[in-house]
């Protein structure tokens, strides 16, 4: 017959283990959700702030096609050197590629985003 009443603590310690197991196991948990609450926030605030940039990446395209009109006119017209048409079809250049940069990384940001809350097929 065997009494287990004086085991030498191994049940205490048994006991101790798994509790410390259980709670190692929710801290994994917890650090878990804020990692995902985390990935999700900067993708959601990556995604509105090349938002925005697609705004303003419009309004320099903009600009640069009115100024391009302008140096085009000032060049047609005798008053301005082929240096400042250059210029302007320079900036103009310049602005589309910012624009289609823009469009792009929006688009990238709200696939990453679409991926970091699950939403992806």
């Amino acid at each position: 017959m065997n009494i287990p009443v004086f085991n030498g603590g191994l049940f205490r310690s048994r006991q101790t283990e798994a509790e410390l197991r259980a709670r190692a196991a929710t801290e994994r948990v917890n650090d878990l959700a804020i990692r995902v609450t985390r990935d999700v926030r900067v993708a959601y605030l990556n995604s509105l702030t090349a938002y925005d940039r697609l705004g303003l990446t419009d309004q320099l395209l903009k600009q640069s096609q009115l100024a391009m009109d302008l140096a085009r006119g000032r060049y047609d017209l005798g008053l301005s050197s082929i240096v400042e048409l250059s210029q302007a079809q320079l900036n103009l250049t310049s602005a589309q590629i910012a624009n289609t940069t823009a469009r792009y990384d929006y688009q990238t940001q709200r696939v990453i985003l679409d991926y970091q809350i699950g939403a992806l097929r």
